[in-house]
């Protein structure tokens, strides 16, 4: 959120070599040995908040913190990028500097899922205008939220009626309703969510017509989720409506759009997070991805309900 705010992104693209990962990246990994692993466990060891490894981190690449951010106001945030810069600037070359000579056996090993024969579809997400959320709550309407979904090219016969004619139905497997519904695609950021947060749901696509570029469906889907948990409690209860178009052979996906619209109830507010009520209206609208390098990231929920991907 913080990096929406302009004068945060243009004093870190002129300060600091940004660098954007996963905290999963560098947790309970095996190749304690390599360099890159030992420099960013120094920086972990350093921070104030034990075992919270999200935010933003400023440190040096000898591996020197000097300040690890965690909170959503954009004003605060510039002034702990200024003061770790100016901390910076007073150190001597000698200890901001990184001492050892990085080969590239040194660097972890960063896996990437395959893209080959992949539908890639971005979803964007924001919270509905309410007059009761605040500019800090990152449930504002003025923070949208990306993520994605994939689709295997081999799964789209599993989308499509037996029977292909008009008013043919499918239910889809519960593997699909787990993709859409569990890895946070229809609701911004905040909670984690868990296979077994789903509680109820299905999705059924119904066959609209047969034309020459395709067969079209029209996608319906009902989500709800409740997790009670520390890291989790609140619930979801949402709809999703789209039309898609998957070529006569079952192989390509010739278009893809959906809308969806829940309600969330936070029942247990962060105070990082949250700064008005639970209750909320939060869209996302499902279209393919583009093909720019920035569109090339992999669902947030990989670990969650890719598992058999």
């Amino acid at each position: 959120m913080v990096c929406n705010d302009p004068r945060v992104a243009q004093y870190i693209r002129e300060n600091f070599v940004a660098v954007a990962t996963s905290d999963l990246e560098y947790v309970n990994r095996k190749e304690t040995d390599r360099a890159e692993y030992r420099i960013v466990q120094k920086i972990y060891a350093q921070s104030p908040y034990p075992e919270a490894y999200q935010g933003i981190m400023l440190a040096s690449s000898s591996g020197q913190l000097f300040e690890h951010y965690t909170d959503y106001d954009a004003d605060s945030a510039l002034e702990a990028l200024k003061r770790a810069k100016a901390e910076y600037d007073r150190m001597p070359k000698a200890e901001r500097v990184l001492s050892e000579a990085l080969r590239p056996k040194d660097a972890l090993p960063h896996w990437e899922p395959s893209r080959e024969g992949v539908i890639d579809i971005r979803v964007t997400k924001r919270t509905m205008p309410d007059p009761r959320i605040p500019e800090l709550d990152q449930r504002h309407p003025m923070y949208f939220h990306f993520d994605y979904l994939w689709i295997k090219e081999s799964e789209l016969a599993d989308f499509v009626p037996k029977e292909i004619a008009k008013g043919q139905k499918r239910t889809l497997a519960k593997k699909y309703v787990q993709r859409f519904g569990v890895t946070n695609l229809l609701m911004p950021e905040g909670q984690a969510w868990m296979l077994e947060d789903l509680k109820d749901g299905s999705l059924v696509t119904t066959v609209t017509s047969v034309e020459a570029d395709g067969i079209h469906l029209r996608l319906d889907g009902e989500f709800h989720l409740d997790a009670k948990r520390e890291s989790n409690d609140s619930a979801y209860d949402g709809k999703l409506i789209g039309h898609f178009v998957v070529s006569r052979d079952k192989r390509k996906m010739v278009s893809f759009e959906a809308v969806a619209l829940g309600e969330v109830d936070v029942r247990r507010l962060n105070a990082a997070l949250h700064h008005a009520p639970g209750d909320t209206l939060a869209g996302a609208v499902f279209r393919i991805n583009g093909t720019s390098a920035n569109d090339r990231m992999v669902p947030s929920g990989w670990h969650v309900a890719y598992r058999d991907f």
